[in-house]
């Protein structure tokens, strides 16, 4: 019986560590969500951030992105939605630089 309960109390205590660690991605990772969601939001175009949005906010595959577009009234093949994609890529590329400088300013600012 007390092996039973020693056993159970280092059980216990792994999965207690688990749920921390788990805690502590999770915090991290939604972090990293808003995070992205603002940065989204200084790509140019309208368009390129909700195609950017779909597709690495969401996690919609290409052809997610194309039905989810076709509900929205816009019939676009496949490989036109890749080809707009990649613009939309490109266009938040530019806009990468000059947003990161901007944030390590503000966090500087807030130290």
């Amino acid at each position: 019986m007390r092996r039973e309960l020693d056993a159970l109390s280092k059980r216990y205590d792994r999965l207690r560590a688990e749920k921390k660690r788990t805690s502590a991605a999770l915090s991290r990772s939604r972090t990293d969500r808003e995070r992205m969601a603002r940065f989204l939001e200084t790509v140019p175009g309208g368009q390129n951030r909700m195609l950017l949005r779909l597709r690495y906010l969401e996690g919609l595959t290409v052809p997610q992105v194309q039905q989810a577009l076709e509900a929205q009234g816009l019939f676009y093949g496949q490989r036109h939605v890749e080809r707009l994609l990649s613009a939309a890529e490109q266009a938040a590329g530019a806009a990468w630089t000059s947003w990161m400088e901007q944030e390590v300013r503000d966090e500087r600012n807030q130290h």
